[in-house]
């Protein structure tokens, strides 16, 4: 952080990415106080850049502040309404926070941005862990179509939620390799 701190001064107009970078660092080291200050300073220079915003949610959510991460993730939205990564984040801390309909909205609203496998998968989660299954199992079945081979013991988990065990051997006979193994055990 020092040798980032010389490099703020000796290269002004980089200023913005060394910080970023010097708060990459901090968060790797867990030092949030410097997080924090990278993110101030950053945020004095470039007020209107997302990058703080997400960085300060990140920032929170380490912190267990779902409430101060939905306020970064919303302004962050509001600077970069576009960030898929973002929209798909504030869907999740919707979802802890005991949103569910809010997180679900927030979902679809995500997916708009990109269908990604990725984001599908995250989709899924999100709208499991908010009771939305018939949602989740849809995001799994396009998750798996894509290629996303997890999907498959995701969607032996909903089936044994729903008491479905015939259901879920049949998604776990899709599973290789220790995936396979954990999924045998249901019986």
């Amino acid at each position: 952080l020092a040798a980032l701190a010389a490099a703020r001064r000796l290269l002004p107009a980089a200023a913005p990415r060394v910080l970023r970078r010097a708060a990459a660092c901090a968060e790797a080291l867990g030092w949030e106080r410097e997080v924090a200050a990278a993110v101030l300073a950053g945020r004095a220079l470039t007020p209107r850049d997302p990058a703080w915003d997400a960085l300060e949610l990140a920032m929170h959510r380490r912190g267990g502040d779902d409430e101060a991460a939905l306020v970064a993730a919303e302004r962050a939205l509001e600077r970069a309404p576009r960030w898929a990564a973002l929209a798909m984040e504030r869907a999740a801390i919707l979802g802890r926070l005991g949103r569910g309909e809010a997180a679900v909205a927030a979902v679809e609203a995500a997916l708009g941005m990109s269908e990604e496998v990725a984001y599908r998968c995250e989709a899924a989660r999100v709208l499991t862990a908010v009771g939305a299954f018939a949602r989740a199992e849809a995001q799994w079945r396009a998750a798996l179509a894509g290629g996303a081979t997890t999907a498959a013991g995701a969607l032996a988990e909903l089936c044994l939620r729903a008491g479905d065990r015939e259901g879920a051997r049949g998604w776990a006979g899709r599973l290789t390799g220790a995936a396979a193994l954990r999924v045998a055990e249901i019986g």
